[in-house]
Formats: structure tokens, sequence, C-alpha cells
């Protein structure tokens, strides 16, 4: 199994996430969990096979896993900007900021 650079708290927009980032093996890829779910699900299953060839970067949503619950956290327009803002703050590359504005397009304006 992939053993993470780091797996630490880390600030982005005034609040503490709890994030995992492994070893650069190519572009990098944000691992998003779903609902009641947190960043250790991937690392048995997905993480193995993306590793690989990918730079893997997970964190817990907002009350999920490690990372603890802030007003709003429910609503899809604050789950986006968490998403954007980890791209911004840790991942720092424009082929993954462009894929969080994506994802921003996808959950707010397709119906």
């Amino acid at each position: 199994m992939p053993k993470p650079i780091y797996r630490k708290y880390i600030v982005v927009d005034r609040h503490q996430i709890w994030s995992v980032k492994w070893q650069n093996n190519g572009q990098p890829v944000v691992l998003l969990h779903g609902g009641l779910s947190h960043t250790a699900k991937w690392e048995k299953q997905v993480l193995p096979a993306v590793a690989k060839t990918h730079q893997p970067f997970a964190y817990d949503r907002t009350a999920h896993g490690y990372t603890k619950v802030r007003p709003g956290y429910m609503h899809f327009d604050f789950q986006v900007n968490e998403l954007i803002n980890f791209l911004k703050t840790v991942v720092k590359n424009q082929h993954t900021s462009l894929a969080g504005v994506m994802v921003e397009i996808l959950l707010t304006r397709c119906n």
C-alpha cells in the first residue's frame, strides 16, 4: 500500500481540514469521499491503482472523519467551495483547479 507523504490538518478557508497527500507519480487527483465516509476508505481499494500513475490527495470533508462541523456544510455550494479552496490551497495545479470549477458547474448549474 502506498505510504502518505503526510496526514495532517491543514487550514482551508480558515477551517482545519484533515488532509492526506501521497507520493507524486503523475498528474494530481483528488479523491472525494461520499456522505458518511472519510479519507481512509480510499486506501485499500482505490489508492493502490491510482497511486501508480497519479499524485493522490484526499481530505475529510467538513463534518466527516477528522474534520469538524461548521455552519452550512450540508449545502452543495458549501461543499463545492470547500473543494475549490482545497484545490487552490493544497493542490495548486492549474488542471486540477479547472476540475474544481467543472464540479461547481455540474453541481450548481446543470439540472
